[in-house]
């Protein structure tokens, strides 16, 4: 008993969830239908414009507007990049302007000291640093045998020199790379001037010089159709530029769908009615090709509805009321065929009348293993009592034809294989 009541609590779960997941998939659809007719009313200078035309002109928008964008992300990175290049600059200049000073005070002393003993240091005196440094590196033999006492010092001018010729080499560098990212950053602005008149020119084929306010509405429809990348814009992309007819055509079998599986799930959970998989899968398909006929029949102006009009004619249909209709198609699926093939009946006219037959054998059982059926019902439909239904499912009394067709619309079976002509034997 515990495995029974864990296995229907894991059946019940399941058929929730299908049901959650298919009431999911029909708002996302439904969406898509209003969006569509929200956007197929824009209208420029009376024009209305088509969703696969912004949907054509979108697709160049959005490339160009994610290049301008990617640009603009650049350049801000650039633009950083400059401003820490510029600080690392100003702090290579301020350091080679310290081992430029140390440098000329170290070289003073030096010829002040020995440029009366050593011509050749003295003639290069007030010279560029390569010049001093070389005639120093020429003379340092010399120097050692007149001013042993100056080794250290003549070492400490070379190490000042080794020190600016770096400091030179850094600063050097921080300037060109400032220079390459203000080169980077008129490129980068180029091209988004560039990529922006490109961008303005996906309007003109729309409407040539469009006025601000005409093109805050298309643009308006371009964000709602690629405001990101993610999956569930471009699905909804995808639905919204489908065929309108097809659309409706889908939301009808969708919500048929979802109307016989919220019927299954309230049968099998409140009912505690059984379920089998091709049941169910036998189930949804036959609310989808119910709302679909409920759908045709109502748009072709039959009068199954109370008010025609919302779905006849060229008028702009409501979505709400397809979908309402749709979903108690797949929830009552018996009963719209019923009604429907009755309107039919009615409409082509009645043939010679068939003559009474009865049950092949006790159809009570047959009924009651249908879900959400009963001799009640069916005995209402007909207009009759349920001694008066029961008896005549049970072979007992005739049935004329329009209660064995209802009949086997309910048990989902041939009128010939449940009826006969041969009358029960009398007791």
């Amino acid at each position: 008993m515990a495995a029974a009541g864990g296995w229907r609590g894991a059946v019940s779960f399941i058929l929730v969830g299908l049901t959650l997941l298919l009431a999911a998939g029909c708002i996302f659809i439904l969406s898509s239908v209003l969006e569509q007719t929200r956007l197929a009313s824009i209208a420029i200078d009376g024009v209305n414009i088509s969703v696969r035309r912004l949907v054509s002109v979108g697709d160049q928008w959005r490339i160009t507007r994610e290049q301008i964008a990617q640009e603009a992300k650049l350049r801000d990175a650039a633009r950083n990049d400059s401003i820490k290049l510029n600080l690392a600059l100003t702090n290579a200049e301020n350091e080679l302007a310290a081992k430029k000073e140390h440098l000329d005070q170290l070289l003073q002393i030096l010829h002040r000291r020995v440029d009366a003993t050593e011509p050749p240091i003295a003639a290069v005196n007030l010279k560029g640093y390569p010049d001093q440094l070389g005639a120093i590196g020429e003379a340092r033999p010399q120097l050692h045998k007149d001013h042993p006492e100056l080794d250290a010092f003549v070492d400490d001018v070379v190490k000042a020199y080794a020190d600016y010729t770096s400091a030179e080499s850094a600063r050097d560098s921080a300037s060109g790379k400032l220079a390459a990212v203000g080169q980077e950053i008129k490129a980068l602005e180029a091209n988004i001037s560039g990529d922006t008149t490109s961008l303005n020119s996906a309007f003109d084929l729309i409407k040539k010089d469009m006025d601000a306010a005409s093109r805050a509405k298309v643009e308006n429809a371009l964000y709602e159709l690629y405001f990101n990348s993610q999956l569930t814009t471009l699905a909804s992309t995808s639905l919204i530029s489908m065929e309108p007819d097809n659309l409706t055509l889908l939301l009808v079998i969708m919500m048929g769908v979802l109307g016989s599986a919220l019927q299954m799930t309230h049968a099998y959970c409140v009912k505690n009615q059984a379920i089998t998989l091709p049941g169910y899968l036998l189930r949804i398909s036959l609310g989808a090709i119910t709302a679909l006929v409920m759908f045709i029949v109502a748009k072709a102006g039959v009068p199954v509805l109370t008010d025609t009009s919302r779905l006849g004619g060229d008028a702009p249909i409501n979505p709400y009321f397809v979908a309402f209709l749709a979903i108690v198609s797949g929830l009552l699926s018996e009963s719209a065929l019923a009604n429907v093939q009755a309107q039919g009946a009615r409409l082509l006219g009645q043939g010679p009348a068939a003559p009474d037959r009865w049950a092949r054998h006790d159809l009570n059982d047959d009924l009651k293993a249908q879900p959400g059926l009963s001799a009640a019902a069916l005995a209402d439909h007909l207009g009759v009592d349920v001694p008066t239904m029961t008896a005549m499912l049970g072979g007992d009394k005739a049935m004329d034809d329009e209660a064995q067709k209802l009949t086997s619309i309910y048990l989902r079976t041939s009128q010939r294989d449940l009826f006969t002509d041969i009358p029960p034997p009398k007791p």
